[in-house]
């Protein structure tokens, strides 16, 4: 579904940083697996669609920083994982530069309490 949103995203216009944001906020806190992963492909799909400059302009790195490091939230910290799982996937070579920065947080998750982080 990701890889579909990308063809689309140039025809959203203004509309689509309160897409991203709704998006976004699904991905990070969403009640199910299903909700969280649906989120983050979607925000993946449309980042990738607008091109790499848009990561920084709708702060997807911080928020999945963010995510990961809420230390009693595991909903959060899945979300995060979901999303950066997802915009390496689709975004691919413009997600590269901030995915090594974050691959540390995203190793030690695996060790995680939560089965829902550890996927």
């Amino acid at each position: 579904a990701a890889p579909a949103l990308a063809p689309l995203a140039g025809d959203l216009g203004a509309a689509a940083a309160g897409l991203v944001e709704q998006l976004r906020t699904e991905a990070l806190s969403g009640v199910t697996a299903e909700v969280r992963r649906a989120g983050a492909a979607a925000v993946a799909g449309i980042i990738n669609g607008l091109g790499g400059g848009f990561i920084g302009t709708f702060g997807i790195v911080p928020a999945i920083t963010a995510a990961l490091n809420s230390k009693k939230d595991a909903t959060a910290r899945a979300g995060g994982c979901a999303l950066y799982t997802f915009m390496c996937r689709t975004a691919g070579r413009s997600f590269e530069p901030f995915a090594v920065g974050l691959a540390p947080t995203i190793f030690c998750m695996q060790g995680d309490q939560s089965s829902d982080v550890r996927i």
